[in-house]
């Protein structure tokens, strides 16, 4: 077994995505004894959307990065580095670690689909999560904390801040010291946190299914109220007394659905509206969110019925 740990630097995240400008890494076998360790210095791209970070009295903070900025700038863009990464992290019975490991991960696949390369499979712990089984005033505590507080200070005190491969290695002697303090097997220390675990291939699978589930939820609600403002201009074209009626959310699950509300809500004289204290009659199907609902309402003589599919509504 390999062990990858790994840390990135932007030049800046704006937009929630980080311009890579360093990929450092130490790799350890099974007892951490060091197999090689190595920084890519990365030019983040040339064009203003990719300039590093200006503080706020408009000035270059360049005690944030190691390396002067123009050495950055004169070093290859990230396609140049991106088959040695993926074999660094894709490489044969590897596990990577990273400190607070989701932001690295997201922002090395920001990179990636910058510049339309492959996503990478790698299996991925997160090392803060390691350190709940100290006691800190702040719950996610940063990596130099940490390291102050549980790693002496002469295995640190050379080590330079904001240079990817010294947080790697501070990351990888942190990791160290957790795992000795559970006195375990690798393999079982492991198995017994794998959920601080990701394997980054079915998580960004799901988060992309998350997101399109999301924005199709969106896409629904924005429907739903186009159809209410329809329902509202065509009152005039229903027999008085038509009733206000509220379908609970689990009915409005698609453009379909919501059609065929709105066709059966007027073959029994009624018009729908979007919020329920509108409304005179509720139509459910979930009974657990019917009761959710009326705890959130005020109080109000509701006609409630239940939508069966088959036989329509049912007191």
């Amino acid at each position: 077994m390999k062990l990858v740990f790994f840390d990135l630097e932007f030049s800046n995240c704006f937009s929630g995505i980080g311009k890579v400008c360093e990929f450092g890494y130490v790799m350890t076998d099974e007892n951490f004894n060091v197999l090689e360790e190595d920084v890519f210095v990365i030019n983040p791209g040339n064009d203003r959307e990719n300039r590093f970070f200006i503080d706020k009295n408009n000035k270059i903070d360049y005690s944030f990065w190691y390396y002067p900025i123009e050495y950055y700038y004169k070093q290859p863009e990230f396609p140049y580095f991106y088959e040695r990464i993926k074999n660094i992290l894709e490489g044969e019975d590897v596990i990577a670690f990273a400190y607070s490991s989701l932001n690295d991960v997201f922002h090395l696949e920001s990179a990636i689909k910058r510049y339309d390369l492959k996503s990478l499979d790698y299996v991925c712990f997160d090392v803060q999560k390691f350190t709940r089984v100290l006691t800190f005033e702040n719950k996610n505590p940063g990596l130099g904390a940490v390291a102050n507080r549980i790693l002496k200070k002469e295995t640190i005190e050379s080590k330079r801040l904001h240079l990817s491969k010294d947080d790697a290695y501070i990351t990888m002697l942190v990791f160290k010291k957790l795992f000795e303090l559970s006195n375990s097997k690798l393999k079982d220390f492991l198995d017994l946190n794998k959920n601080y675990g990701i394997r980054t291939s079915k998580y960004f699978l799901e988060k992309e299914k998350i997101l399109k589930e999301r924005i199709e939820r969106e896409e629904i609600a924005k429907y739903y109220k186009e159809v209410i403002k329809n329902e509202q201009d065509n009152l005039k074209n229903l027999k008085n007394p038509a009733k206000p009626a509220y379908f609970t959310r689990e009915l409005r699950f698609s453009r379909a659905s919501i059609n065929e509300l709105v066709s059966f809500a007027r073959s029994k004289n009624m018009y729908l509206v979007d919020n329920p204290t509108d409304a005179e009659v509720i139509v459910y199907k979930d009974k657990n969110r019917l009761e959710r609902l009326l705890k959130n309402i005020e109080e109000k003589d509701y006609i409630i019925f239940e939508f069966d599919e088959s036989k329509g509504m049912k007191l």
